[in-house]
């Protein structure tokens, strides 16, 4: 949205130019005469293009915060997304939670000094690719010279100028839905409404697409409010702390993350993780996670495994806990998440010494939730 620094002082003079076609009256008694004496013309009010100020006042603009709530659907899938973003200069951060079914999730983005970070619910902030996807602050205003005043309505109790676009204004899905691919046939624009000076205090979206997911290519639709607040008051913005880095590896289709004071995959007190994928063979997560089960026991030289339920990339997996005796390793805590994507088993096994199981669990957590698929 940071595009402004036209002072809007000038065009404000440049568009209160008045037509001044009034008659003066003469000086000098008119002659007597059998047609009815002109009268004076009224001047016309002087007229402004609220559209005009809003194009200057968003490029002057440098900093703000947005929030927005609707409701979208891609194929037969409906859902509700509620959020916020916030800008300064061209620093931006923002909070969006989907529900679907009842189930709420949440993700986080910053992009700071040309940096970009992203957390996903409680997992940890991954360092991610600088891009302008999910950020709807700058897509919106992107167009912002291509609106036209189709007249003044109330809203929220207060009576502003509608603007629409003189054509689809091409407003991009991926700056709300940030993962989206292959996007075409994007129909709609935004409209806003905004004060007399040009200032906006809300906007609505409402937008019909294509869209692939997967093999398959779904309509998408979405409606969506928006209000602004905050216009040219600082926002504070900083990296986060402790960002993860991300491993995607192109030959297996996954990606995921490890913590700052790893060594790729091995951490400072010599425990570790990794990945694999194979070939599933046709077998179902149930029957590939009773036979780990069997194949862990062995292993360890334990009775005791327990198997909770895991989300991987999105996905139901399985999450195997046991303590025992490595051949290879002596005695270790073993961690396994399981998963089934299509004809492939992915497996991400940790090991760590014995003693802090707790802590040791709950970073293996936040590793999984890191986990992403190739599409």
């Amino acid at each position: 949205m940071a595009r402004m620094r036209v002072g809007a002082a000038g065009l404000i003079a440049s568009l209160l130019v008045a037509a001044c076609n009034t008659a003066a009256p003469s000086a000098t008694p008119a002659a007597a005469t059998d047609s009815p004496t002109s009268a004076p013309t009224a001047s016309p009010q002087p007229s402004i293009d609220v559209a005009a100020l809003f194009a200057a006042r968003i490029d002057e603009v440098a900093s703000g915060v947005s929030s927005f709530e609707g409701t979208a659907r891609i194929g037969t899938v409906q859902f509700t997304m509620t959020g916020s973003s916030a800008f300064d200069g061209p620093d931006t951060k923002g909070k969006t939670t989907t529900t679907i079914g009842g189930v709420a999730s949440t993700v986080e983005t910053t992009r700071v000094a040309g940096a970009a970070y992203k957390k996903s619910g409680d997992g940890p902030w991954v360092k991610s690719a600088a891009t302008s996807d999910g950020d709807i602050n700058n897509e919106l205003f992107e167009n912002a010279d291509s609106f036209q005043d189709a007249g003044t309505v109330t809203r929220n109790g207060q009576l502003v100028h509608e603007l629409v676009a003189s054509s689809d204004s091409g407003f991009d899905p991926a700056a709300i839905f940030g993962d989206a691919q292959g996007i075409s046939n994007v129909e709609g624009s935004p409209s806003f409404f905004v004060t007399d000076d040009g200032t906006p205090v809300a906007a609505t979206i409402d937008l019909t697409w294509r869209q692939g997911v997967g093999e398959q290519t779904l309509d998408g639709s979405m409606s969506f409010e928006l209000t602004f607040s905050q216009l040219d008051a600082p926002q504070t913005i900083r990296a986060p702390d402790d960002a993860w880095t991300r491993f995607t590896s192109d030959r297996w289709g996954y990606s995921i993350a490890y913590p700052p004071d790893y060594d790729y995959f091995i951490g400072p007190d010599a425990g570790f993780y990794t990945g694999s994928r194979s070939n599933n063979q046709g077998f179902t997560l149930n029957v590939i996670t009773n036979a780990e089960i069997a194949s862990v026991k062995d292993y360890l030289g334990t009775r005791s495994v327990t198997n909770d339920a895991i989300t991987v990339g999105g996905l139901p997996g399985r999450l195997l806990q046991a303590s025992g005796k490595s051949p290879d390793l002596g005695k270790v805590l073993a961690l396994e998440a399981i998963v089934v994507k299509g004809k492939h088993l992915y497996s991400i096994v940790w090991f760590s010494e014995p003693g802090n199981e707790a802590a040791d669990l709950a970073l293996f957590k936040q590793a999984i939730s890191t986990v992403t698929f190739a599409p």
